[in-house]
């Protein structure tokens, strides 16, 4: 007999169905107890592989919702959740996390137990220690200073977290999310709290992503803070303008009030601080009028959208009774 779901595990997936096995194995193992009333969400962004066969031995606990196209990683999140909050009214805590094995699935209780405690509804899973290479170290350190140089704000954490029911319910018509998961919920203020982690080992195979694609994942982030960073750069650019201005009033003062030699190349130079005068100014206020107009677009809601993308949701018959 198949229990109302007060757990919701949401995950995205893109051809990696040898690691979720092992993930889901693990899932089942970590929660014991609350395992009868957890429901997994697989969010299958366009892999176009069949079904495994694993899944039917899962059929109370597992749901696989095919999307209509590759969406990405972020934008497979946000139609999880949520297909996940409006299908599940009554679920009382909702998971995110990779079906990779990165996310460990014994954190999974330390969330919960964070959430629970804590007044905070949201609770993120900030890792401690990687394992990663020193490449990806670097550029994700660079990444974070990036994010904070142009944003104001600081992020510490991905995707894993754990929320109750009324900030999933509030978390679905955030439109930012849409672009990137966390820095959306950064910008919305909802209230967290992070427990520190340590980042697993991937189960099978090797990542979907490239540099291109955690070029684009950051940018995207930053994206979400349009806005803050058109502002930054703008300032940046006055400041610039400032600055180029009073050099070539010092190079004026010099020639016309001193009696000190002015280098031949002194004009070269004016001319030069005066084309990036016009240079700062121009992006100031190009990107300035860009965000204006972005601002006349309607957000994308969530909750609204989510069924346009979504192929076909995978539910299994259990034949065991």
């Amino acid at each position: 007999m198949s229990h109302p779901a007060t757990i919701v595990i949401v995950i995205p997936l893109y051809k990696d169905w040898e690691s979720f096995h092992i993930l889901l194995q693990n899932i089942e193992s970590n929660l014991n107890e609350q395992w009868p009333t957890t429901k997994v969400i697989v969010v299958d962004d366009f892999s176009l592989e069949p079904l495994p066969e694993f899944l039917d031995g899962y059929c109370q606990n597992i749901e696989v919702v095919e999307l209509v196209r590759n969406m990405g990683h972020q934008k497979a999140i946000a139609i999880g959740l949520a297909h996940a909050v409006i299908t599940h009214p009554n679920a009382q805590n909702f998971v995110i996390m990779d079906a990779d094995g990165e996310d460990k699935s014994e954190d999974i209780l330390r969330l919960l137990k964070e959430v629970k405690d804590k007044r905070f509804g949201l609770c993120f899973a900030q890792r401690s220690k990687r394992t990663d290479g020193d490449v990806f170290k670097l550029l994700y350190s660079i990444y974070k200073k990036v994010f904070r140089l142009l944003t104001g704000q600081h992020i510490s954490f991905g995707n894993f977290c754990c929320m109750n029911a009324e900030v999933a319910k509030r978390l679905i018509h955030v439109a930012e999310i849409w672009l990137h998961f966390p820095s959306g919920i950064i910008k919305s203020k909802l209230p967290y709290s992070k427990i520190s982690t340590h980042r697993g080992k991937r189960y099978k195979g090797n990542s979907k992503m490239n540099f291109t694609s955690l070029v684009n994942h950051g940018l995207s982030a930053i994206a979400v803070y349009s806005e803050f960073v058109a502002v930054r750069i703008t300032l940046l650019s006055i400041i610039l303008s400032f600055i180029s201005a009073l050099v070539i009033l010092g190079i004026i003062g010099i020639k016309q009030f001193t009696q000190m030699a002015i280098p031949g190349w002194a004009s070269f130079v004016t001319l030069g601080l005066i084309g990036l005068i016009t240079q700062f100014f121009s992006l100031g206020i190009l990107l300035s009028f860009v965000i204006l107009s972005a601002k006349t677009i309607r957000n994308i809601n969530p909750s609204v959208v989510y069924e346009d993308y979504i192929f076909k949701i995978h539910q299994f018959i259990c034949s065991r009774t």
